[in-house]
């Protein structure tokens, strides 16, 4: 209800929090200059629907996310902190770094749950009765009264056979399907032990993705200029034949060069495996820095070097 307007005496008012105290909930509302509330005076609590809706996908997901966690990373991957708005979520738990295929795993679960159009109940049960099933999210240390309220996506109403289920106060969607999508934007640490994953459902996600996409089309664009400025510098050279409307064709002299830089190439790996016997990886990457500073006829004499060994070695010097 933050972020809600609520009308004392036909004044309205910014809901700037909402806190339990004892069965009640007390809604905090902005001080401004004639605000004055008795107990007894009858107020009307106006609700952003819209907002709210977002704050339901994002708080619905966040439950589908906990469980996904549970499936891919790890059934000990516990909740340490959670916060949901209408535009994100944040979802805290213990657990070691999350491989990005995981979280590319998280991501279709969650969004085949969503596509899956899964019921979301919520029913009231009595503590006792619950406390001890172990399908049932619950968070210890938190203090529960003789009745909870058990938040179930999946599955029958009063079966506790869905997919998620955990104790729950909160809003949430009617059905999965309402919260379009569910995209991951960081995982990362926040303490030793403790990792974060901000996400993004509906409307959010989808920007997200626009922004994404925006971004590496500028990249992609900046990429291609510096080809062109390339492709015009190797032509101006006489080793390409370009222009903006056709292909890039070496020349005879280009056809020359390139020949010569892949025997060169070739040259220095193979003298690099063979002789210093380094793995495949690092004598490519050797043989990249090492082309650079030497000449084609240097590079060649390599085929006929052997690295031999010192004078003497292995033999027994006499004393």
């Amino acid at each position: 209800l933050v972020g809600s307007e609520m009308c004392i005496r036909d004044r309205s008012y910014h809901v700037m929090a909402v806190q339990q105290i004892g069965n009640a909930r007390a809604h905090v509302v902005e001080a401004r200059e004639g605000l004055d509330v008795k107990p007894g005076d009858r107020v009307h609590l106006s609700i952003d629907a819209e907002r709210r809706r977002r704050i339901e996908a994002h708080h619905t997901a966040t439950h589908l996310l906990h469980c996904a966690l549970h499936q891919v990373v790890s059934p000990d991957a516990a909740q340490q902190g959670s916060f949901v708005s209408e535009d994100r979520l944040r979802f805290d738990f213990n657990s070691a770094a999350v491989a990005p295929d995981q979280l590319r795993l998280i991501e279709e679960k969650v969004n085949g749950w969503i596509e899956a159009a899964l019921p979301v109940h919520c029913t009231e049960r009595a503590y006792a009765d619950v406390k001890g099933n172990s399908a049932i999210a619950q968070f210890f240390g938190d203090k529960y009264g003789d009745v909870v309220r058990v938040v179930q996506v999946g599955g029958c109403r009063n079966e506790l056979d869905g997919v998620s289920m955990e104790f729950c106060g909160g809003t949430h969607m009617a059905n999965t399907k309402d919260i379009g999508l569910f995209k991951i934007k960081s995982e990362g640490a926040i303490a030793s032990g403790v990792r974060r994953i901000e996400a993004m459902t509906g409307d959010a996600a989808l920007e997200m993705i626009r922004q994404h996409v925006v971004a590496r089309s500028l990249e992609i664009a900046k990429a291609v200029e510096k080809i062109k400025e390339v492709n015009y510098e190797l032509a101006d050279m006489g080793l390409v034949e370009y222009t903006q409307y056709a292909p890039v064709k070496l020349t005879p002299q280009g056809r020359r060069i390139a020949g010569k830089i892949i025997v060169s190439h070739g040259i220095l790996f193979d003298f690099l495996r063979e002789e210093l016997a380094l793995p495949e990886e690092r004598a490519n990457e050797v043989a990249c820095q090492i082309e650079h500073i030497m000449t084609f006829e240097e590079i060649e004499k390599l085929k006929s070097c052997r690295i031999r060994p010192f004078e003497g070695a292995g033999e027994d010097s006499a004393g």
